[in-house]
Formats: structure tokens, sequence, C-alpha cells
């Protein structure tokens, strides 16, 4: 998040933007917050948060109700394993909510994912998934980057590519 925030002050300062409104979703609504925490005053008027990724994925003691780290390892290994497959499994399941009964499920959308997933190389689609275990979108003491976060770092599947 620290690049992307770094890649939009660097925008605003080229296009000596003021006031400008800024509307991000997921990651592109962590990115916002990002940028607006140290943006420099008078360059942000209004920014708008849609879905937008957690300050913490992670569970840990200071974050109880984050995600397990075997789900983010379990997603990598997949990913690994059969990556046009990954694709395919995530739009068809949780990421649109197409495994809940009753839903109407759109094959153009989960299409749409596969193409775009499979646009990007293997190994930046992993980097951008390590992106979000290391997640901060708040300035934490030296505790909060110390979680088990950071220790995914060490077991990342993609050391072997």
């Amino acid at each position: 998040m620290d690049t992307y925030a770094a890649d939009v002050a660097a925008l605003a300062e080229a296009l000596d933007l003021k006031n400008a409104f800024h509307v991000g979703h997921s990651t592109g609504g962590g990115e916002v917050v990002h940028y607006v925490a140290r943006a420099k005053p008078g360059r942000v008027g209004k920014a708008v948060i849609v879905g937008a990724v957690p300050p913490v994925m992670v569970k840990s003691d200071k974050n109880p109700g984050g995600l397990p780290i075997d789900v983010f390892d379990d997603l990598r290994s997949a990913l690994v394993a059969n990556r046009a497959q990954f694709f395919i499994d995530v739009p068809t399941g949780p990421f649109y909510g197409f495994n809940r009964l009753g839903a109407k499920v759109s094959q153009g959308l989960i299409n749409n994912w596969w193409r775009q997933g499979m646009m990007g190389a293997c190994k930046c689609t992993l980097r951008v998934h390590q992106g979000f275990l290391r997640n901060r979108l708040h300035r934490g003491s030296p505790e909060d980057r110390d979680s088990r976060a950071g220790d995914a770092r060490n077991r990342r599947p993609d050391r072997t590519l």
C-alpha cells in the first residue's frame, strides 16, 4: 500500500491537484485511505471508500476477527498449483457469493474475472497477495508490525518459482 500511496502522491504533486476527490474500491479503497492519511494539506477534498480491504486481514491476538493464516496459505497454494483453475474457482465460489444457495450465477462475470486474472503474471499475483498479508492501513506500534502476517512472508510458495 505504501508504494500505491506514494504513486498517487507523486501524481497529485505533478498535476498540482488541490482538494481532489479520491474514490477507491477493494485494494483501491485501501490505497485511498493510505494516501489520504499521508497527503499534504489541501491535496484532498473528499474520499469515498467502497468495499475497501480492511486495515489488517490476518487473524492475530490483536486482530481476533481476521482470517487465519491458513486461508491465505491455501489460496497461494491453489494459485501455484493451477493458476487457470484458481481464477475460475474463486469467482465461482466465495468472491461474488455465487456459492450461496439461490445465488444467480453470472458466467460472463466469472469469465471476465478469469480473463483479468490470467493477464497478470503469476509471480506478480503472488506478490500482491503477500501485500495483503502485510497490509497496514494505520500506523501501529512496532509490535503491530511483528504480527503473524510478517511470519507468513517466510512461508510463501513463490520461493519455489
